[in-house]
């Protein structure tokens, strides 16, 4: 497998600094390298005694959510987009070995790590989380979001009761823990418009409160960062710093295999 995009270009790998205090709005970002290094495997115990239910794959993932984000410095934004608390940026001697697992085992991408500074992980994070707890191939794993998230909305048009997710609007659905919020990085995609390829993010709700709610997810602001987000009375997303167009809701994280729904012709292509 292999990712190509004429607009990426290779930039020297920066030095590597230590966690701040400030920074302006949270953007993905991209990187690029040349050797992957290996890194601890997750939690053995995940392996050798799967997880059952749909219910207990969502624990395990919020736990390694968790994990993950305090390994990255707990890097922190809040509902108006700011920075709250720095983390690890990924090029870091601390993390870029962690982000190169991430390409290793959620996409099979062994060559690349966190000093690989023009290619998007985040989709590459959301794959690993799945594949570390044992979540079932009719989740099919992603460098690129739109794959899952196309997935998931043409399995709630089509009612596939055995689907990973179903995709709803997030005017239908207020974020559960667990669900998958997903936002457009490109014009002219939307709920009802899903090209074949296009840029996008998804990250894992954690938490959820009265007025919002938290995800965490991989590239956001070069880290595996938490946002808060906000909610109106409904629980519904409100939250205008992008353009959120999906909620996925978790149907059956079973390990089977299943045939992914028929996709047919959509719209135009675009980039991953």
């Amino acid at each position: 497998m292999r990712i190509q995009n004429s607009t990426h270009t290779f930039r020297p790998r920066p030095e590597a600094s230590a966690p701040e205090t400030s920074s302006p709005m949270v953007e993905d970002t991209f990187q690029k390298s040349e050797s992957w290094n290996p890194v601890p495997r997750f939690n053995p115990i995940f392996r050798s005694v799967p997880a059952r239910t749909t219910e207990e794959k969502i624990a395990r993932i919020q736990v390694m959510l968790d994990r993950e984000w305090k390994f990255f410095g707990r890097q922190s934004y809040g509902t108006d987009g700011r920075l709250i608390r720095k983390g690890f940026s990924e090029e870091h001697p601390r993390v870029y070995k962690r982000v190169g697992h991430y390409w290793k085992e959620g996409t099979g991408l062994g060559f690349l790590d966190g000093r690989d500074r023009d290619w998007p992980w985040s989709a590459a994070f959301i794959s690993t989380m799945h594949e570390a707890a044992g979540v079932g191939p009719q989740f099919r794993r992603s460098p690129a979001h739109a794959r899952y998230i196309r997935d998931a909305i043409f399995s709630k048009r089509g009612g596939v009761k055995e689907a990973a997710y179903w995709g709803h609007r997030v005017t239908e659905r207020a974020p559960q823990v667990g669900d998958m919020v997903c936002y457009s990085r490109q014009k002219g995609v939307s709920y009802d418009h899903q090209p074949l390829r296009y840029k996008s993010h998804a990250d894992i709700v954690t938490a959820v409160r009265p007025g919002e709610i938290d995800v965490i997810g991989g590239n956001v602001g070069n880290s595996v960062s938490k946002k808060s987000l906000k909610t109106d009375e409904n629980g519904l997303l409100v939250d205008d710093n992008y353009n959120w167009f999906a909620i996925l809701e978790p149907r059956d994280l079973s390990a089977f295999s299943t045939t992914p729904p028929e996709h047919g012709t959509v719209g135009a292509g675009g980039t991953v």
